[in-house]
């Protein structure tokens, strides 16, 4: 009785630098906003910060929560939050 040989495992997929962009532009971005109340105030801080933050959870949606590849209607509903939260947000703030 000969034994038989177990097939090879499949090989690994190649990382991909994708993760890799996203987690960088996180970084920058974050570090966009660290900057900003040096060089803004008032209003334009507040939108500019909303702006970055939702830029920011735009790409945690693609990439992290691997939105980027699945029907249109998940990626709008995810941004229409984001811009939705954004806006009650500029709308506290900037209402006397």
């Amino acid at each position: 009785m000969t034994a038989v040989a177990a097939p090879a495992p499949a090989p690994a997929p190649a990382p991909s630098a994708a993760p890799t962009r996203a987690w960088l532009a996180l970084l920058a971005l974050t570090g966009i906003s660290y900057i900003g109340p040096r060089a803004l105030a008032g209003a334009p801080l507040v939108l500019a910060g909303l702006t970055l933050a939702v830029a920011k959870g735009q790409l945690v949606v693609d990439h992290y929560m691997g939105l980027r590849r699945v029907h249109w209607g998940w990626r709008a509903a995810m941004f229409c939050y984001l811009a939705g939260v954004g806006s009650l947000v500029a709308l506290a703030f900037l209402l006397p």
